[in-house]
């Protein structure tokens, strides 16, 4: 890191610098490092901070600094390594200026194309052709706040790398990244919607715990997060919050389709197992479980729980069941464990 008398003597033809200028430089320089990144040639290496900036990051700096270009090209010159290295973090008072413009920018996960025969990546050439849309992000911390996402697309594979995931040309599927080493920062909920990964497990915990419609999660994070902006509930379905994973334990391969249950790997193997948790079984046609009258018992009332008509009447009779007696209610914690549904049913179901 820079010596502060190095600073000081690198930075004194700077009329008028103060402090409280030099960190909200650096601060707002490595908050738009991505952009720096996006405007150098193909053959760029990212882990070295450019010699200049582009003309836009450049007059962003100079316009939130008060600073001539001369100005924030010795800043630039003298604390670019610092910036480059991610030691400075974005401050409470500059967030203010990016509700002006955009608090944050949705890059891909990777700078080149991840395709092994890929012409591109073999000359190490990084992904350039960009697209970049409006989005809001539902925050934490801050409430929603406006963002960028930023779409970036290989021209010899013709595959289009998004944040959460990538797209092939002509093929309307999206294949999600492995969050193997854990989830990512945020979730693409809508074409133009971003929801923080707290956010997003908030609503998951309420929905679980206290039974909190998606309307009511909106609801309460509008009056308590986000006072002043507010979230309308957006329904999604399973495969774009969380993909269905292999049934063999600690398998994180993808699967072909969401009605299989085991990857291409394991398919051979367990394919024709009866979804029973214990049973080697083969099942019957038509059926994933054998021909166990227990099993196919089992898989009936699965079956039938998926329904709304259930759900709502099985509720209804425990209510009236406390009501009535609370004594007869079973609490979840008497029931051995196994996969417990939220009625207090146990389903051995792999």
């Amino acid at each position: 890191m820079v010596e502060l008398v190095c600073l000081g003597q690198a930075l004194s033809n700077i009329h008028g610098l103060s402090l409280e200028t030099i960190l909200t430089f650096v601060t707002l320089a490595s908050a738009v490092k991505e952009d720096m990144i996006l405007a150098q040639p193909a053959t760029y290496d990212v882990s070295t901070p450019p010699d200049f900036m582009p003309p836009s990051v450049s007059l962003f700096l100079g316009s939130a600094c008060s600073l001539t270009q001369d100005s924030v090209r010795i800043c630039w010159s003298t604390l670019k390594h610092d910036i480059w290295k991610d030691r400075f973090t974005l401050q409470h008072n500059t967030h203010s200026l990016f509700k002006q413009f955009a608090y944050k920018t949705f890059y891909p996960l990777f700078k080149m194309c991840t395709e092994a025969t890929c012409e591109r990546r073999a000359n190490g050439l990084l992904l350039n052709k960009v697209e970049q849309v409006r989005v809001v992000y539902v925050s934490l911390e801050h409430g929603t706040m406006p963002a960028y996402d930023v779409a970036m697309r290989c021209e010899c594979c013709k595959i289009t790398y998004h944040h959460n995931y990538k797209v092939s040309h002509g093929d309307k599927d999206r294949i999600y990244y492995d969050y193997t080493e854990g989830l990512p920062d945020a979730i693409q909920v809508g074409t133009h919607h971003y929801v923080d990964i707290g956010v997003g497990q908030l609503w998951k915990t309420m929905m679980h715990v206290a039974c909190t419609s998606g309307t009511n999660c909106a609801r309460i994070y509008n009056s308590s997060v986000s006072p002043a902006q507010f979230v309308r509930i957006v329904v999604v379905d399973g495969v774009t919050v969380s993909r269905p994973c292999c049934s063999v334990p600690y398998c994180f391969e993808s699967l072909r389709s969401v009605n299989d249950r085991f990857c291409h790997l394991h398919m051979a193997e367990h394919g024709n197992q009866c979804a029973i948790i214990s049973c080697t079984n083969s099942i019957t046609p038509g059926s994933k479980t054998c021909q166990d009258p227990d099993h196919k018992a089992v898989e009936a009332v699965h079956a039938l729980r998926g329904q709304s008509h259930f759900q709502l009447r099985e509720r209804l009779e425990r209510s009236r069941a406390i009501v009535d007696n609370p004594a007869r209610v079973i609490p979840k914690s008497a029931v051995p464990d196994g996969d417990m549904s939220d009625e207090g049913l146990q389903f051995p179901w792999r």
